[in-house]
């Protein structure tokens, strides 16, 4: 099968990924480490990013200049710029949200562990000593990759990428969580670059300014990913004699869409092209 066909869309994966979750706590079947942290803060945190439907910007609003209102090319400047600048908000919003369900998560399934690293070490730490084949957490590799890819394509995060596979020799979640960790530091510090109507943003959609708003999302799905991990560890009940859609390596496999979904896609796209 293939992976990339078989993928949730991205909104629809953070609902799964809910929804998983909150099921599981109201049957008290998630337990947390650290009895001052439950998971409602990352139902909260994921919630909020699912929730969002559109973001708009108006970037002339702090122009008192009126050249917008004289000058066409002023005008079609700033609605780039305000086109740009709401993707950018968009993107930034959603990613700050699941990086705080994220750390959540992390608190709560690393409980006592790790107490002198940092959250985001702690995460890397966890997903590390549970090193998974691509059979057991199907398409980690690739969307690493794809993540990866984004970073990549900005130029601004080379060295630290290269540590991961180089210098620390990190795969799968660990990989994710190291990358996750390094983008979000970039992010807070001000390092991003920003796009603007003056960057090469069209270029059919292949410009370094696309990537910047693209790799939210890319790494955004690793961090989905990660809470995947963290909440399969914290489950108290992980009988693999369960039927699949009760077992906890559910949690594993929320990314993907299920056999009847896939059917069904093939189905419409069938009575599409008929």
């Amino acid at each position: 099968m293939c992976r990339w066909r078989a993928l949730r869309p991205f909104r629809d994966h953070i609902k799964r990924l809910f929804q998983a979750i909150s099921v599981k706590h109201e049957r008290e079947r998630l337990s947390s480490g650290d009895p001052e942290v439950t998971w409602d803060a990352t139902l909260f945190s994921l919630q909020m990013a699912a929730s969002l439907e559109d973001a708009s910007a108006n970037t002339a609003y702090v122009d008192d200049s009126d050249a917008i209102v004289y000058c066409d090319a002023a005008w079609e400047f700033e609605v780039l710029s305000s086109e740009i600048a709401a993707k950018y908000v968009a993107g930034l919003s959603i990613f700050n949200f699941l990086w705080s369900a994220y750390e959540n998560a992390v608190k709560a399934a690393a409980g006592t562990q790790f107490p002198r690293d940092k959250t985001a070490v702690r995460g890397r730490k966890l997903a590390e000593g549970s090193p998974r084949s691509e059979d057991d957490f199907p398409a980690v590799n690739m969307l690493y990759r794809i993540a990866e890819r984004c970073c990549r394509i900005c130029g601004d995060l080379d060295p630290e990428i290269d540590l991961i596979s180089g210098k620390y020799k990190l795969t799968g979640t660990g990989a994710a969580a190291e990358l996750a960790r390094i983008y979000r530091n970039h992010l807070a510090h001000g390092d991003d670059w920003v796009p603007t109507a003056s960057s090469d943003w069209e270029r059919n959609g292949r410009g370094k300014a696309n990537f910047v708003v693209f790799r939210m999302y890319a790494v955004g799905r690793l961090l989905l990913l990660l809470i995947q991990e963290l909440a399969f560890q914290s489950l108290t009940s992980r009988s693999a004699c369960k039927p699949a859609k009760h077992s906890g390596k559910a949690f594993l496999r929320l990314h993907l869409l299920t056999k009847t979904e896939l059917a069904d896609g093939n189905r419409l796209a069938h009575m599409h092209a008929d």
